[in-house]
């Protein structure tokens, strides 16, 4: 699983911050410039690293990157639509959120998601309980609410509480939701 976010996090950061500054934080982190191959082991301590010396050259806080890298992930057109099918407005999507590892798994049979819980309170405050030992789940995972909120034209207060994250749905329709057609369009043109 660590493979997965350590990719993630390399192609997040060459995406946004250019291939000279991964070549070199994987230099400073002591990875492989090349990158990650999902199928890699990987140990967190290694994610760890990577995301320190990232905070450390980007001036921004661990955390700060971790839920820049979720939001950066629900703008990937595939990982956007397999988060879409979880409801049709951000509190349809909260409440079917503790499905989205097992999505996910139909995708990449080896993930090891966390297990999620979510309590609704009201149609416009939720919990989502995050049963995982690494708090780099809880952070990812509130870029990846946040993102998705952006996607459906809410907007929502995130808060993390330990392993918690408390969602407070300010207004489910503030924005524009940006469309979502079931069949992706498919482009006229022959690729070579």
């Amino acid at each position: 699983m660590l493979a997965l976010i350590n990719r993630s996090f390399e192609l997040f950061v060459r995406d946004c911050y250019g291939k000279a500054l991964w070549e070199r934080l994987a230099r400073q982190a002591k990875v492989d410039p090349r990158g990650f191959f999902l199928l890699q082991h990987s140990s967190e301590a290694v994610t760890k690293v990577m995301i320190s010396e990232a905070s450390r050259i980007l001036r921004k806080s661990a955390d700060e990157l971790l839920e820049d890298l979720g939001g950066w992930l629900t703008r990937r057109e595939p990982i956007r639509r397999l988060l879409r099918f979880g409801g049709r407005d951000y509190p349809e999507f909260i409440e079917s959120f503790s499905e989205f590892p097992g999505r996910a798994v139909m995708v990449i049979d080896s993930l090891e998601a966390p297990k999620l819980r979510v309590t609704a309170y009201s149609m416009s405050l939720y919990e989502v309980e995050v049963e995982s030992d690494s708090d780099i789940w809880v952070v990812l995972l509130a870029g990846v609410l946040r993102g998705m909120a952006d996607d459906y034209g809410a907007l929502v207060v995130i808060a993390i509480e330990g392993h918690v994250l408390r969602i407070d749905i300010a207004l489910s329709e503030y924005g524009v939701m940006r469309p979502f057609p079931l069949i992706p369009e498919q482009s006229d043109q022959v690729q070579p």
